[in-house]
């Protein structure tokens, strides 16, 4: 049972730009998701961190697509496996769009997500633990239990804002975020 969210690692390379195109061969079983990403200015230490905190300490924002791949058969996963498998960890698409998150009503912020020029889905930044960023801070005050902190320059990815879904040869998705912008990416043979 999990009882608390999941996180991994982001890799410099699973990181992919919004102008380039994912090879399916790369990958295993892959879904797509849309979030924000967090690029983080500042240290964040837990424990006691909070969504200010968190904003204080983002110099960006920007939008992105996670594909995540599971190693395992149909999605069948159980905890000790999504945590062997680096929380599904498997391609980030990054927009070139940045924003300061102060001037940003993160948790309102909504997203449109198209497939193959038609709408699949729409949500609002809320479905992220009640507020993106409170995912970031959720995470900072976890890895204080470690000994561990979030580091100025590291790329924060909170959670999508929708679930996730499937992705097929020539697939061309599209996320549209209200306030910041549109990432999109084509995946190929």
């Amino acid at each position: 049972m999990i009882n608390e969210p999941c996180y991994g690692y982001l890799f410099d390379s699973t990181v992919t730009s919004e102008y380039e195109s994912i090879s399916l061969s790369e990958l295993i079983c892959p879904r797509i998701e849309a979030e924000i990403a967090f690029f983080l200015g500042k240290d964040l230490k837990g424990p006691g961190i909070t969504i200010p905190h968190v904003l204080e300490a983002t110099a960006a924002i920007a939008p992105i697509l996670e594909v995540i791949d599971s190693r395992f058969e149909n999605w069948k996963v159980n905890v000790e496996d999504a945590i062997a498998d680096n929380a599904m960890a498997g391609r980030v698409v990054l927009s070139s769009q940045l924003s300061n998150p102060w001037n940003k009503d993160l948790k309102t912020m909504g997203v449109v997500l198209e497939k193959n020029g038609k709408y699949l889905d729409s949500a609002a930044g809320a479905a992220v633990m009640g507020h993106p960023a409170l995912a970031v801070a959720w995470l900072a005050n976890k890895l204080s239990e470690y000994g561990d902190y979030l580091k100025a320059g590291e790329i924060i990815l909170p959670g999508s804002f929708i679930p996730a879904y499937e992705i097929r040869l020539n697939d061309h998705f599209q996320a549209h975020f209200s306030q910041l912008g549109s990432v999109g990416i084509t995946f190929v043979e």
